[in-house]
């Protein structure tokens, strides 16, 4: 079975957008054709790739196995060759792209109002075509409330993320602005969930959203629902990568039904991370439990791109950073954002500089230095010197962060100075109520379970910052 190409599926808007059409003639694909494609080198797969509708997952991208459904030669879509791949789609059960193909000929013939459709935008410019069996599928894999999830998100990605990156213009309708961490933010009480998302999206009505996305990602469990949501979403889903899809992040990137991405801009993807403590057995029950969810995440990338699996899977184990360029060349992304899109706020940069410091560090104790989350928070909140000398506690921490474990090579001193500068430079809003503590976290960061002296240095912390 074939796979939508949806880079074929923009290519082929971007010529019926500029009417460059053959309505007439009789459709042939011969091997010099594909020859022409290839270029002089014999080796443009991308410009061989996107002239052709679907993709065979199996077979590598450099081949012409690869690629299924040939619509266009010469700087011109034909209509014959939708019509034959309808017939062919058909009788192969490749629904996907028999859909498309159907979408492309209303285009065409004028039932679809494709002069709305932008040239360059992306797989489902020109709205109205979409559907939702045209979109990667549901996550259905469930969380387990017993294990911590995958937040915080890589110490690598709060070294990358500057939070004052977002559109240029503000206060467009129907937008979903994800300039935040992904789940619940315990140092500020805010953070991107899939309540709100719910709650934007209905307001919405089916109408097109426009999801922009600067984010070092974190909770992943949070992110799928989020993904999972925007995938049900009646209505077209644009995505705009303004610096960041990280980790959950980019989950929630790959449900856009047109992915744009900004220069400069990463998508990173890695495995599912949580906490878990106990015996062997323990260990390998959560890693059975993991299994489903970094094969689905996988399945989601596969089907959104043009990679195999295997090497999506390799990506994810390496905590992959794919800048916009390659995300465009793999189908990660569709389109480049173009620059004048997007600005710096650099007041919400600079506001940002100490919870950015507290998620760093935070995610470096967790996850590479194995400490449960509730005594990093605590430890950090003691290093800002609430109320205290922080001496001690920046000392245990920069103890932990810079040693060398086989593992990991370990912080510079000079990096986490500069961190524990920023922190102290602002202090993070931690939410001193005790329901405000992180939902669906590990038990030792709920209230009554460790979590009273936490919840007293907080306090102490905001106050701090009051006076």
């Amino acid at each position: 079975m074939a796979d939508l190409n949806r880079a074929g599926r923009a290519f082929a808007r971007d010529l019926i957008a500029g009417d460059n059409i053959d309505r007439d003639s009789a459709w042939s694909f011969t091997a010099d054709d594909g020859n022409t494609l290839l270029g002089d080198a014999g080796s443009d797969w991308a410009n061989y790739g996107k002239h052709h509708l679907g993709i065979d997952t199996t077979e590598n991208f450099d081949t012409k196995d690869h690629w299924k459904y040939p619509f266009a030669k010469d700087g011109k879509i034909y209509r014959s060759a939708l019509v034959a791949i309808r017939q062919r789609s058909s009788s192969q059960k490749d629904k996907v792209v028999y859909d498309a193909a159907g979408a492309l000929l209303d285009e065409i013939d004028g039932d679809t109002d494709s002069s709305q459709a932008d040239a360059g935008k992306g797989p489902n410019a020109g709205g109205g075509v979409i559907t939702v069996a045209n979109r990667p599928p549901r996550i259905e894999v469930q969380p387990r409330s017993d294990l911590a999830s995958s937040a915080p998100a890589s110490p690598d990605c709060f070294s990358r993320w500057n939070p004052g990156i977002r559109a240029a213009t503000a206060d467009e309708p129907n937008v979903i602005e994800m300039f935040d961490v992904i789940g619940y933010d315990f140092w500020s009480g805010g953070g991107i969930t899939a309540e709100s998302v719910s709650s934007q999206l209905k307001s919405f009505s089916g109408q097109p959203v426009e999801v922009q996305i600067n984010s070092p990602g974190g909770d992943m469990f949070e992110g799928i629902a989020i993904y999972n949501l925007l995938n049900q979403y009646p209505g077209k889903v644009t995505v705009k990568v303004m610096a960041l899809a990280a980790s959950a992040a980019s989950v929630i990137a790959m449900a856009g039904d047109d992915v744009q991405i900004g220069q400069g801009a990463f998508i990173m993807i890695h495995n599912c991370w949580v906490m878990a403590i106990g015996n062997r057995n323990d260990m390998r029950e959560v890693a059975d439990y993991l299994e489903p969810f970094d094969q689905a995440l996988c399945d989601i990338y596969v089907a959104r791109t043009s990679m195999k699996a295997n090497d999506v899977a390799t990506y994810m184990d390496d905590e992959t950073f794919i800048g916009a360029q390659q995300a465009i060349d793999e189908g990660f992304a569709d389109t480049l954002l173009s620059q004048e899109k997007i600005k710096e706020d650099k007041k919400a940069a600079a506001s940002s500089k100490s919870k950015i410091a507290a998620l760093h560090i935070e995610a470096a104790l967790v996850r590479r230095g194995h400490v449960p989350a509730a005594q990093a928070r605590s430890m950090i909140v003691n290093a800002a010197g609430a109320g205290a000398d922080g001496t001690p506690a920046v000392r245990e921490i920069e103890k932990i962060l810079t040693r060398n474990d086989g593992e990991h090579e370990g912080m510079s001193r000079g990096t986490f100075r500069a961190l524990i500068r920023d922190l102290k430079s602002g202090t993070p809003a931690a939410a001193a109520n005790q329901s405000d503590v992180m939902p669906g976290a590990d038990v030792g960061s709920k209230p009554g379970a460790g979590q009273a002296e936490l919840l007293t240095a907080i306090a102490a912390f905001r106050q701090v910052a009051k006076s």
